[in-house]
């Protein structure tokens, strides 16, 4: 590229500050000369070094360094806006003892996964179970208790395993008459003192399967509130409960997979479809057979699919558009790489008073939010718990000329331009006008040079 100096107005020269010598003496004419001799050497040698001797080698025989070009493209160029999010991920979970004593049995560490019914291990030779569920087995559960999440689950476990099979449960969250029927029964099953009431601590509420991490030592003494134990939960268990009567037909058989949507069986009719459980899920125990009849709230099958790592950010009212049900986005992990996640919930109202990442803000002015959450569901690096940028779509440009950013030059006059290189391999500047950014290249709307600018156009960019 050829570059033209700006060279001092004759008009203003003599505004210039001058030297306070005389610049007439024979001396300082000598001087003058002498110096101006010097300095035309000095640039001489400098351009030769630079452009070489016009014969295209310098004077040490190098060849002059070529330009750096990259050809315009047609491509499609798309931005997106980033929402900071928190993605969580499956842990280990600590146990805590709800009842004080001597650890008189447990079962090892790094077996195979325990399954509902099994038992983690024994204080004052007390059994404590591992059932299925999202809500801890906190209290004592007897006829007299609050209707809760807690019964309910306990009713599951029951209803699942057959504890019931002389005055069938109705599965919801009151502890009624045939609650103590079926867990007087389950006692007796298991050689436990029959009370019909479960005490506090005789059951463990995990969300499916686990493996004992670090269990209890035998013999040792556990105080009420101590952590007892870890388990490692990655799978979560769903037991799927009839909603009418009728009789069923249609039942998947135990071990296929299933996606959500499918029916897994019908009640006169009437399919009943997995929910949407991520990728991997998968029937692991049926309770019906086809042409039994089923009363409302009776278990059908059980379901068990990976233990989901979830995205839950903060979204403004305003902005909550993209955010659907099933609506798919990137999300960028703490290392870089890119992740998979399907929105699976999205807040019914607003909240105010945080941030994105939880801070409290001051005033009646906080932006009020709505939490959206987000299913996992690939990732292409390891997934760590912490920040995350969940990436919304935000404006799209297809089939557009576009340059690399670093190809843009400021223009002195203002605006940008582009250095291009002919035909003939000189070069020469033309102004562009630029549209979407994205991704390190622009978009090329129209330049002075009318339209030279288009795909394979060599441009010069930095080395």
């Amino acid at each position: 590229m050829s570059e033209q100096l700006s060279q001092p107005d004759a008009s203003t020269a003599g505004d210039e500050p001058t030297p306070s010598h005389d610049a007439t003496s024979p001396w300082m004419r000598r001087a003058l000369l002498a110096g101006v001799f010097f300095a035309g050497m000095v640039v001489a040698v400098a351009l030769a070094q630079v452009f070489g001797d016009g014969s295209g080698d310098d004077r040490n025989g190098q060849e002059a360094v070529p330009l750096a070009t990259v050809d315009a493209e047609v491509r499609s160029l798309a931005t997106t806006v980033a929402y900071a999010g928190t993605l969580e991920v499956s842990e280990p979970l600590s146990i805590t003892a709800r009842t004080g004593g001597t650890v008189t049995s447990a079962a090892a560490a790094g077996g195979d996964a325990l399954q509902a019914g099994d038992v983690l291990w024994t204080i004052d030779d007390a059994p404590t179970v591992l059932i299925y569920g999202g809500t801890p087995m906190y209290r004592e559960l007897d006829s007299g208790v609050d209707p809760g999440p807690d019964v309910h689950q306990l009713e599951v476990f029951l209803a699942t395993h057959g504890y019931d099979s002389g005055d069938p449960i109705t599965i919801d969250d009151e502890f009624d008459s045939s609650t103590t029927n079926a867990v007087r029964e389950w006692q007796e099953d298991t050689g436990q003192d029959v009370t019909g009431d479960v005490a506090a601590g005789a059951m463990v509420a995990v969300p499916g399967p686990a493996a004992v991490l670090e269990p209890p030592t035998v013999g040792e003494e556990v105080a009420s509130g101590a952590e007892i134990a870890t388990l490692a939960a990655e799978l979560v268990a769903v037991t799927m409960i009839s909603p009418t009567a009728g009789e069923v037909t249609g039942v998947v058989p135990a071990g296929s997979p299933v996606e959500a949507g499918a029916a897994l069986l019908s009640i006169d009719g009437e399919p009943v479809l997995a929910p949407d459980l991520g990728a991997g899920a998968v029937v692991i125990e049926t309770s019906v057979a086809d042409g039994d009849d089923v009363e409302e709230g009776r278990p059908l099958v059980m379901l068990v699919a990976p233990a989901p790592a979830t995205v839950t950010l903060q979204v403004a009212p305003a902005d909550l558009g993209p955010f659907t049900i099933g609506a798919s986005f990137d999300v960028e992990l703490s290392d870089g790489s890119i992740a998979t996640a399907t929105v699976t919930e999205v807040a019914t109202s607003a909240t105010s008073g945080g941030d994105a990442e939880g801070d409290e803000e001051e005033g009646d002015d906080a932006e009020a939010t709505v939490e959206v959450r987000l299913r996992v569901e690939s990732a292409e690096g390891e997934l760590l718990a912490g920040p995350v940028d969940v990436l919304v779509p935000d404006q799209a440009r297809d089939g557009v000329v576009a340059v690399p950013t670093r190809a843009l030059l400021a223009l002195a006059e203002g605006g940008q331009g582009v250095e291009i290189i002919g035909n003939d391999g000189t070069t020469r500047l033309v102004g562009v006008e630029t549209g979407l950014f994205a991704d390190g290249w622009v978009e090329i709307v129209s330049d002075t040079g009318d339209g030279v600018i288009v795909a394979g156009t060599s441009v010069v960019v930095p080395r």
